[in-house]
């Protein structure tokens, strides 16, 4: 078992701590092959943990989540974050891409929005995140979160060192019980209080590299 996925299977037992019934509801994972030839026609090269990621499983199945009435909305991950399927996560990434377009129209000048070698390994909701998929880079499989309201003033630097960093930091908060499950509208719930010095401390961890 991988890092990442031993962090994920951590991940889903604190969901079923707090009452949470995600991890009923996740798919079955793609063949590692077949994750990257989907991605492919992007342009991309995914860092080994994102095709990791979707051969673990290949997101949730949030149409059965909503009408066995297990949640409202759709079933976050964390935060306000739905771990989606890979065909999800690829539209995704192309409407990321538009967001880029349709700044531009306003504002030629721009930093882009959205980097084409970021991929999503989250589909939905907020905060969003790419990991950097340019073999090139020395920030290959680190993860970025964009700024979705130019200009940007100041270097776009890592969110997470990884995609393992960034489930781990998850884990962490929810051991800190910085989540709870509140079974009347079936909801991920955050105690802001405990969650806000442990994202200051994600994000000294993500600078020191």
């Amino acid at each position: 078992m991988s890092e990442l996925v031993d962090a994920l299977e951590r991940l889903m037992i604190e969901h079923r701590r707090v009452g949470s019934p995600l991890p009923d509801f996740l798919l079955p994972g793609l063949d590692s092959t077949a994750i990257r030839k989907r991605i492919a026609p992007l342009g991309l090269e995914p860092p080994d943990e994102a095709v990791e990621l979707f051969a673990w499983h290949d997101g949730l199945d949030n149409k059965r989540y909503l009408s066995t009435g297990a949640g409202i909305g759709y079933g976050r991950l964390f935060d306000d974050v739905f771990f989606g399927t890979l065909d999800d996560a690829i539209e995704y990434y192309g409407k990321c891409l538009e967001i880029d377009r349709g700044t531009a129209m306003f504002d030629e000048e721009a930093e882009p929005t959205w980097r084409l070698s970021w991929f999503p390994p989250f589909s939905a909701g907020l905060p969003t995140y790419g990991i950097e998929c340019d073999a090139a880079s020395p920030a290959r499989g680190m993860i970025f979160e964009p700024w979705w309201h130019p200009p940007v003033e100041d270097p776009i630097t890592p969110r997470f060192r990884s995609l393992t960093h960034l489930v781990q930091s998850v884990v962490r908060r929810f051991e800190a019980d910085g989540y709870w499950w509140d079974p009347e509208p079936g909801f991920l719930m955050e105690r802001e209080e405990v969650l806000d010095p442990l994202i200051e401390q994600e994000r000294r961890e993500a600078a020191r590299g």
